[in-house]
């Protein structure tokens, strides 16, 4: 972005229709997205904008935040420190009400010592 002194930060052009960019391409969707501060498309779980956009393809993602169950019926999540993790969207989810049934706005953090995906 540009303002009266330069450049003064980094901007990304992102559609939520069809995005073709890094925002949804290299980032880890959470399972609560409704209750952060940062930028995310939809909590994880039935009936919601993944499982319109991925046709409800359960392994590409649609019931996970995008997040594809390919790996053994688990998704690879990579960290911040370098190391990846194969988990079950259930493990991942852990801390929150998650389930393949529950809809997207019904989705709460209910443990937030083990929701390891903000420590808020």
């Amino acid at each position: 972005t540009y303002g009266t002194n330069g450049l003064t930060g980094l901007g990304f052009f992102f559609t939520a229709g069809r995005d073709n960019g890094p925002q949804l391409q290299t980032t880890i969707e959470v399972p609560d997205c409704y209750t952060i501060p940062s930028f995310c498309i939809d909590n994880w779980g039935a009936g919601g904008w993944y499982a319109t956009t991925l046709r409800n393809n359960v392994v590409a993602g649609s019931l996970s935040g995008g997040n594809s169950i390919r790996a053994s019926n688990n998704g690879i999540i990579g960290f911040t420190d370098t190391h990846t993790k194969k988990f079950a969207s259930g493990n991942a989810a852990v801390g929150t009400n998650w389930s393949r049934v529950l809809p997207v706005a019904n989705l709460i953090v209910t443990d937030r010592n083990r929701y390891m995906w903000h420590p808020n």
